[in-house]
């Protein structure tokens, strides 16, 4: 019998985070590959989302965490160092801009290369130097999933511009090396065939009928204002939320605002003065994460849900 081909998907955030690589695991793993995903474990309060996704996977995992503090500390110097030095323009090689760009990077890196796989597959930008690095160890094929445009995350001001040139050395010198590469949207890989000249695919991000609802329920009262609904893993600054809070605040017929997912430090705050400021903060509600699977489900509840990044 032909040993099945291995596989294995690197992503430095949580599982719960990242949807997208569940898919393609499941899928991959439904197809007769041999499975194994490394993923970051670094944020202790988003472990239970992790393990409701490892409860019904057949696929195995590797969990890379923050290491002992001495470790940590090493890492978190390391990276501060490689930021000063890539700011002044004192080095701007590729193995400081992997550092500037994460201090996981080579966690991820050795932990991926621990067991040999015929291709690794990095989804978010911190796990394509880990999926090269592994991946030219043992002779195999990488690839890479664009689930966002990620020099386009970053508003293109003065005090972005060290971190935008990090990434440009990142995906500038790795790309080409790619075996294939993928992308959430024509629109991201619009963008990142006029900056780099590559072709990505698109592979759309869809929810299988199995997760639909079997029907839908009424959340909101009879005559309430009308719904509308974004979530991610991460509530934060640049995602659009602020420009949906603005337009509340002009338009004639009230909405409410619901935001599913774990709000970045001190976000809530300035959202919230944002809100008030505008004359909406009573009808902005914030919702807890919850697993991926149940996403489709929860979603129908609501009028109008949100897509707000390319």
């Amino acid at each position: 019998m032909m040993e099945s081909i291995k596989v294995c998907l690197i992503t430095p955030g949580h599982v719960a985070s990242n949807p997208r690589l569940v898919k393609e695991a499941d899928a991959l793993e439904g197809a007769g590959f041999t499975v194994r995903v490394v993923a970051g474990d670094i944020t202790p309060i988003v472990r239970p989302l992790d393990n409701t996704i490892f409860a019904q996977s057949q696929w195995n995992y590797t969990l890379v965490g923050k290491g002992n503090t001495l470790n940590y500390a090493l890492g978190a110097l390391y990276q501060r160092c490689a930021q000063w030095m890539f700011k002044l323009s004192i080095i701007r090689s590729l193995s400081a801009a992997v550092w500037c760009h994460s201090r996981f990077t080579h966690q991820l890196a050795k932990a991926a290369a621990a067991e040999p796989a015929d291709l690794y597959i990095a989804h978010c930008l911190a796990a394509l130097p880990a999926a090269v690095m592994a991946a030219e160890k043992h002779h195999a094929k990488v690839g890479f999933d664009a689930e966002d445009f990620h020099i386009g995350e970053l508003p293109d001001t003065q005090e972005n511009q060290a971190e935008i040139a990090v990434r440009d050395v990142i995906e500038r010198s790795l790309l080409p090396r790619c075996d294939y590469l993928t992308a959430a949207s024509p629109l991201i890989a619009e963008a990142y065939r006029q900056r780099y000249g590559v072709k990505m695919t698109t592979i759309l991000n869809v929810f299988p009928l199995s997760e639909a609802p079997p029907s839908v329920s009424q959340q909101q009262e009879i005559n309430s204002p009308p719904s509308l609904y974004w979530f991610s893993q991460t509530i934060g600054s640049g995602r659009g939320i602020e420009s949906i809070v603005l337009a509340m605040g002009k338009m004639q017929t009230p909405v409410n605002l619901y935001l599913r997912g774990y709000p970045a430090r001190g976000y809530l705050d300035e959202l919230m003065a944002l809100a008030q400021g505008v004359g909406v903060d009573q009808r902005l509600h914030i919702l807890p994460s919850a697993p991926p699977g149940n996403m489709a489900k929860l979603a129908a509840n609501y009028d109008l849900g949100l897509s707000l990044e390319i």
